[in-house]
């Protein structure tokens, strides 16, 4: 199945900024809504000697460390469209590091068309259409832009490297009926959206 994931941190100061003068979050979803690199340098800095897997970072919310991007690339379907771009994080200590901004390089239509969406584009009631998960484990939400979905293989390999995992199971829809867990399960055509074997 697929699932929305997220990170969350409430003990670790971690800041985000960009040397435009322009706020951070500002140019991450411009950047998200162009399908291409930030117009502006990011820089982060992050108050712990290590780096976890899926550092948090208010309004950017797709930083990886290398093995979580490592992972995530080794789970990328084909029509994924994901590309990564290094930035220096400052960790505790003044330590240098890598962290790896996911965005998306074109648009992706996943919704069913049974979602509510509210005038001002954002989804409100939203559902992902079975028929268009074909090779997709790793995407972001275009009309919720910050929404991060994986597939359940994807979250159990990132597990394996110490994220904790905040996920929430989401609808998918085949034509207006919802697909329930267990019936997911049993239709092998629907094999192609499901993680391997």
């Amino acid at each position: 199945m697929f699932y929305r994931a997220m990170s969350f941190d409430l003990v670790t100061r971690s800041t985000a900024s960009a040397t435009t003068g322009e706020p951070a979050d500002r140019e991450y979803y411009r950047a998200a809504r162009n399908y291409g690199a930030p117009v502006g340098k990011l820089e982060f800095t992050f108050d712990a000697a290590t780096l976890p897997t899926w550092p948090y970072f208010m309004g950017v919310r797709t930083v990886f460390s290398r093995a979580g991007r490592d992972v995530i690339s080794a789970h990328l379907g084909t029509a994924d469209r994901i590309r990564f771009f290094e930035y220096t994080v400052t960790l505790a200590g003044g330590i240098s590091d890598e962290v790896h901004v996911a965005l998306p390089t074109e648009h992706v239509d996943v919704l069913s068309p049974w979602s509510t969406v509210a005038p001002n584009g954002v989804a409100q009631w939203w559902a992902l259409d079975l028929a268009k998960l074909r090779d997709r484990s790793f995407f972001i939400v275009p009309e919720a832009s910050t929404d991060v979905v994986m597939r359940g293989d994807l979250i159990l390999a990132l597990h394996e490297i110490g994220w904790p995992g905040y996920v929430y199971e989401l609808r998918v829809m085949d034509g207006k009926h919802m697909v329930a867990y267990e019936e997911w399960a049993e239709h092998p055509e629907w094999t192609h959206c499901q993680p391997p074997q």
